[in-house]
């Protein structure tokens, strides 16, 4: 067993946890939380906690960190932070591995709590075939995890920034909508599956005569975040625009998980995360699947792969303690 302080970094807040890793297992103990507003760095936030987490007797660090990662290097964009694992490892005294946060939830699937995922189809699961990730929230992450006779690797993609294709009419509507938002540009599967595509599918609809928000919803979307008044209104029925825009989100949704899982043939598994699949649960049990197996000769397949929506909010930490697993990488 190894003991393991895990970190998931995002713009707003960083989250500790203690986590015990073995080879099956992921178990997090006590957990910290601390707003990066009130901090100058990343160090000063880290070594804060420093007296907290060295009692726990920790051996690793690992930390899972909204950014680009390149050989252990982030550059924070939006704080101006800089992470290093080599510096850090000096300043810890304890080997740390620095991982983008999409890398860390496709580590941690696989540590998830029965009772936080949801299982949209069994399927037959290959445990030693790839799995498929991608979670929709501010963007798309894709990535997929692979295994092999040293373990298990992650391979990050940019499949979020692949061309949207329409599967109906409607959807055809809706990339030639966003093509003039963007002045004729590029639309990508995240410009439909991120919460910006949300509030433009609800757009889309007015523009084109399919539906209009309600009073009440456009006053939430005024009031507040637009995607997420959407999201709750089209969630729980209280608005028709809303419901329709949501489940046309679910069928983008659906479909890019399909095209990843026949690209991958991802018999291990497709993984849904990202904040806003739990939000809509109900939503996507009913329109999910159906986008998912609509791939014509190759619905037989795609039969075969067990598809689950992951609800566990820890699974960036859970993801960032198992790649200490990797000991190739310290």
């Amino acid at each position: 067993m190894t003991r393991v302080l895990a970190l998931d970094l995002g713009g707003t807040n960083v989250r500790f946890a203690i986590a015990e890793v073995e080879r099956l297992t992921v178990t997090l103990g006590e957990h910290a939380h601390l707003a990066t507003k009130d901090f100058r760095s990343f160090d000063d936030a880290l070594l804060s906690q420093r007296d907290w987490f060295t009692k726990h007797g920790v051996e690793r660090c690992a930390i899972g960190v909204a950014g680009p990662v390149n050989e252990g290097v982030c550059h924070m964009t939006n704080l101006g932070w800089t992470l290093d694992s080599r510096a850090l490892t000096q300043t810890l005294g304890m080997p740390t591995r620095v991982i983008n946060d999409f890398e860390a939830i496709a580590f941690g699937v696989r540590y998830v709590p029965a009772d936080q995922r949801v299982t949209l189809q069994e399927g037959t699961p290959n445990p030693l075939a790839p799995v498929a990730i991608l979670g929709a929230g501010t963007g798309l992450g894709e990535a997929l995890l692979l295994h092999g006779h040293k373990g298990e690797r992650v391979m990050p993609t940019e499949g979020g920034h692949a061309t949207l294709a329409p599967s109906d009419d409607r959807d055809a509507g809706f990339i030639a909508f966003a093509r003039k938002k963007l002045h004729g540009g590029h639309v990508s599967v995240e410009r439909a599956l991120s919460g910006t595509g949300l509030t433009w599918i609800v757009e889309w609809m007015e523009a084109d005569g399919l539906g209009a928000p309600g009073d009440a919803l456009r006053a939430a979307m005024k009031a507040g975040d637009p995607a997420a008044a959407i999201g709750k209104a089209g969630a729980d029925g209280s608005d028709a625009t809303a419901r329709a825009a949501v489940d046309r989100f679910v069928r983008f949704y659906g479909a890019e998980a399909g095209n990843l899982a026949l690209k991958s043939i991802a018999r291990g598994g497709v993984f849904v995360a990202g904040g806003i699949a739990p939000k809509m649960i109900g939503r996507i049990r009913e329109g999910f699947m159906p986008a998912f197996l609509d791939k014509g000769r190759m619905r037989p397949l795609l039969e075969s792969i067990p598809v689950h929506v992951i609800l566990d909010g820890d699974v960036g930490l859970r993801g960032s303690a198992a790649s200490a697993l990797n000991d190739d990488d310290f």
